[in-house]
């Protein structure tokens, strides 16, 4: 029960104290290293959670509100092998729908799994995020197991090894799989407080946290809607500290709450993240007088305050608030770039990460992506050794990646698919710029790939029959894939009686084959006669001219 925590939890921080080493995989020793972050887009917390599930020896302990991903799937499969204890808690609500099929196949490789179904509330879900790797470590934060988080959404994954919090998510996974009642009690560490809720009133700590701030509050938090938190705000600012609220647009939208912290003079940014259909900006973190750090998987709501099952996590240390303001500046200068001051901040690196991020809808399965550039770590123009980009069924068009480049570069890049049968196909058009400001701010780098080009068809046909219509059919999907039924209408030039025109953009870089077909009142389609005629298309930015002279027709065979 948590109202004993305290002395077991007090001989563990006695143990870190004194530098106990606690084992590793394979014989090593791992040292218990305090708190650190990862934040995508700009980084992996995939590969840093991956990395620390196959640390694992004996028992890992999963709460996790969404699985969706094959890596994780992969992962645990590989612990389970290796008679690692593997149990799986998923909210039952999130695991019912349709796309959420993970949890099934789990249960039929014989994981040990519960959907946990919170009943406090028809809103009410259980929202965590975090595993208990061995009993000595925990991994929480904003980030679900799914491709979306990792690949375009703005996200922190923390890390703790401090024994009186890993006891605590350990005791509170417990309560979830049902070995132990809920009971109330805030986890206490050498540096952090873990408040669970409903039972640990996670709001009065947020509360108490703003009302003492001094001079600063900087909020990112995916989902802000509860009104006695924005009132304190509203209040914060008022009295003369610097508030700033990073909320996303999806959620905004739907509630006053984040107007009301900017009439109280609190400066509000709203995050539309459009990295793909799914995506967001997904934190729910803050940071007090640039001393303290809020995290975890808790939305600053009343259901999520009152009802659901989450945790915030509360922490002091130096180099932690360190790495959430770089990744807070970094949202501001993201979603707010004219207004963004690296000085407000105090963002000073040698290095930034850099989130790249291409719209590529032309690319199928077996096609890899790079981007490629002048410098060297983005390849030196050689498509072998450009930065790999990533995609999946949930963020498809976009593909995705991170490089890390020094501050203050401007470097010019491309995207290049490199296709199944080893063919390289680099974008058309001018060379993208690619920046990182002088303090060294994680940027984002978004493009859409280009090899397309507007062709501009001009087609000279004096004689066609009045009631009869001109269309454009071709080989290429856009001119219907030679199905008159899918051509492409030309229109007459109001300008020149007897020219009709068409507009459309096609792969440049291509020849693309194509006829004129006349369409008749009674619905019978008259082919153009001759061979098929073959574009040879550029790839200049600049739109390419088509002057065609209509060719007699041949009426379509029955």
């Amino acid at each position: 029960m948590r109202p004993l925590r305290s002395q077991w939890l007090g001989a563990c921080a006695a143990l870190l104290l004194a530098g106990l080493l606690l084992a590793g995989p394979l014989g090593s020793t791992l040292a218990l290293a305090g708190p650190s972050a990862t934040f995508s887009p700009y980084e992996s917390p995939e590969k840093v959670s991956l990395t620390a599930l196959r640390s694992a020896q004996q028992q890992v302990d999963v709460a996790q509100y969404n699985i969706r991903s094959e890596a994780f799937l992969i992962a645990l499969r590989e612990l389970k092998a290796r008679g690692v204890r593997v149990r799986i808690v998923v909210d039952a609500k999130n695991a019912a729908k349709a796309w959420n099929t993970l949890d099934d196949r789990l249960e039929a490789e014989g994981f040990a799994i519960k959907r946990f179904e919170n009943k406090r509330h028809r809103f009410a879900i259980m929202h965590h995020k975090f595993c208990v790797i061995d009993g000595r470590r925990v991994l929480t934060g904003s980030f679900n197991w799914n491709n979306t988080a990792e690949l375009v959404n703005d996200e922190n994954l923390v890390s703790l090894d401090d024994p009186a919090i890993v006891a605590a998510y350990q005791e509170e996974f417990s309560e979830l799989w049902g070995e132990r009642p809920e009971t109330a009690g805030v986890g206490q560490g050498s540096v952090s407080r873990v408040y669970f809720s409903p039972e640990d009133r996670p709001r009065d700590a947020v509360l108490a946290a703003i009302r003492g701030a001094r001079f600063s509050i900087r909020v990112a938090m995916f989902s802000f809607r509860d009104r006695e938190v924005a009132r304190a705000m509203a209040d914060a600012a008022r009295r003369g500290v610097d508030v700033i609220l990073i909320t996303e647009k999806k959620q905004a939208d739907t509630t006053q709450e984040d107007e009301r912290v900017a009439r109280g003079g609190g400066r509000v940014i709203v995050a539309a993240n459009t990295g793909s259909a799914h995506s967001a900006m997904h934190h729910k973190f803050a940071l007090i007088d640039d001393e303290d750090v809020i995290t975890g998987a808790c939305n600053w709501t009343w259901t999520a305050f009152t009802h659901s099952n989450e945790d915030l996590l509360i922490v002091r240390d130096s180099a932690l608030v360190r790495r959430y303001t770089d990744a807070f500046a970094a949202l501001v200068a993201r979603y707010d770039a004219a207004n963004y001051r690296a000085s407000e901040f105090g963002v000073v690196s040698s290095q930034a990460n850099v989130h790249l991020l291409v719209r590529m809808p032309n690319t199928g399965l077996g096609d890899r992506v790079v981007l490629v550039g002048e410098d060297p770590a983005l390849g030196a123009w050689d498509p072998a050794r450009g930065v790999e980009l990533r995609t999946s069924t949930g963020v498809f068009p976009a593909w995705a990646g991170q490089v890390r480049l020094p501050a203050n570069t401007q470097t010019r890049c491309k995207a290049v698919v490199i296709r199944a049968d080893g063919s390289v196909r680099w974008e058309l058009g001018q060379d993208l710029a690619l920046s990182v400001d002088s303090a060294g701010t994680n940027a984002v780098f978004e493009s859409a790939f280009r090899d397309e080009i507007e062709v501009r068809f001009a087609v000279d046909h004096t004689t066609l029959a009045t009631g009869r219509t001109l269309s454009l059919v071709g080989a290429h999907p856009t001119l219907g894939a030679w199905d008159p039924a899918k051509s492409l209408l030309l229109r007459a030039d109001p300008q020149t009686p007897g020219r009709y025109l068409l507009n459309v953009k096609l792969p440049g870089r291509t020849l693309q084959r194509c006829k004129l077909v006349e369409h008749a009142a009674d619905g019978s389609v008259i082919w153009e006669s001759g061979a098929d005629r073959v574009l040879d298309l550029h790839d200049r930015p600049a739109p390419q001219a088509v002057v065609l002279t209509a060719r007699s027709a041949t009426p379509a065979p029955a």
